[in-house]
């Protein structure tokens, strides 16, 4: 043969063509070129999937795993049940019942005072007051606590507040009502004494808003009867003034006893006027007897003319007014009269009532299960946190690449 190439031919029954046998080694050679390519972009997708393992998964488990496990500092927990008795009914609130009737004495629903109550344990308000009794900056930011754990020692009463909020869990179950207070500290004896200073602030705050309540309602009490001293006053100088004007005590007996007297004349003037009919039958006129029966007849009808004049003219002075017209205007100064006495009785009756409900209405934050001095730290949960970490992570890793692969199929379509 000469030196060209031999083209290699295969027989399976019939000969391949020589040119469709170099057309297939053309393609063997272009893919044996390509081979380089494909395998380098294989290594650098093996080196991604690996740095992201490193930086996604593994660096941050080692990290949690360092810190929780030989970094973050201990912390201990102490934690109450309360409820809140009330001084002139006993303990209003027990298992079944926080708090009855109303919120600080007043009007409101079941829980009002727990969710006072919860509100004002994370507050800065109390905050204010703990850190003055107990410089609570200097206990939660100890030179032997970890930095990430401890409160800074510039830290902003803003950036303060949070802290404490975050190492002081406060919750109000209506279900039981019962309210639920749990403080971290870096020490038992800290923990357990925050806690208590809570519980007593709670309980001053508590009353202070019921004394503020009270207060106003005795003032309210107080000016009710006020109004109605002076609305009696008003009514009894009203009817002394009718008496002075008018001459009369009371012109209701004054009419019932001249009502009562001309009752009698017109008795008397029937008497006599049936007495002179039978003297007229049996003697003269002239007579001495009947003469003396029909003086006597004048007499009495003049007197009633004078009573029934007096009935309905009372004079005194210039003045001339209907005696009927001057009952009227008494029976309405009387009547103001009572209803200015009943009221001032009611007035006075209620600021009695409000000030002895002020004297006995205190309440009284009270351990339904007593504030305990942990024996054991208990934060943080370093397993659990390690291992949400670590399950975070792989989520994150998973979900990242689940994404990435979808963007680039999406991209060859």
């Amino acid at each position: 043969m000469s030196n060209e190439e031999r083209v290699p031919v295969v027989r399976t029954g019939k000969q391949v063509e020589p040119q469709r046998a170099g057309q297939r080694g053309l393609a063997q050679i272009v893919e044996a070129a390509s081979a380089p390519v494909v395998y380098e972009k294989a290594n650098k997708s093996r080196l991604s999937l690996y740095l992201q393992f490193l930086f996604i998964l593994i660096i941050p488990t080692i990290v949690a795993v360092v810190y929780f496990g030989f970094i973050a500092s201990d912390r201990y927990v102490s934690n109450n049940r309360i409820v809140i008795q009330s001084a002139d009914m006993g303990a209003v609130s027990g298992v079944a019942s926080l708090i009855t009737g109303s919120s600080l004495g007043g009007g409101g629903g079941m829980g009002s005072q727990g969710d006072i109550l919860a509100s004002y344990i994370h507050s800065n308000s109390i905050l204010q007051e703990l850190d003055n009794l107990l410089d609570l900056r200097k206990i939660y930011s100890p030179e032997s606590v970890d930095q990430f754990s401890r409160l800074g020692d510039e830290a902003s009463q803003e950036d303060f507040l949070e802290y404490y909020r975050k190492m002081t869990l406060v919750e109000w179950d209506p279900g039981t009502s019962l309210l639920y207070v749990e403080v971290e500290a870096f020490t038992p004896n800290d923990a357990k004494l925050i806690l208590d200073t809570i519980i007593m602030l709670s309980e001053e705050k508590l009353n202070s808003l019921k004394e503020r309540k009270q207060s106003d309602r005795v003032a309210f009490a107080r000016q009710e009867l006020k109004l109605a001293e002076e609305r009696l006053f008003q009514a009894r100088l009203a009817v002394a003034d009718f008496r002075r004007k008018y001459g009369e005590i009371d012109p209701l007996k004054s009419a019932e006893a001249k009502g009562s007297l001309l009752a009698t004349l017109n008795e008397e003037l029937a008497a006599a006027r049936t007495e002179l009919t039978s003297l007229r039958f049996a003697l003269k006129p002239e007579s001495p007897q009947v003469q003396s029966a029909v003086a006597r007849i004048k007499a009495l009808e003049e007197q009633v003319s004078q009573e029934k004049a007096k009935a309905t003219r009372q004079l005194k002075g210039d003045n001339s007014t209907a005696l009927s017209d001057l009952v009227t205007e008494f029976e309405g100064l009387i009547i103001e009269e009572e209803f200015a006495r009943a009221t001032y009785t009611s007035a006075l009756a209620f600021l009695e009532n409000t000030r002895a409900s002020a004297q006995q209405d205190s309440s009284y934050v009270v351990d339904f299960i007593e504030a305990n001095l942990p024996q054991e730290a208990t934060q943080p949960k370093r397993l659990q946190i390690i291992a949400s970490v670590f399950v975070i992570c792989l989520l994150v890793l998973g979900i990242g690449n689940l994404i990435v692969a979808a963007i680039k199929e999406q991209a060859r379509l």
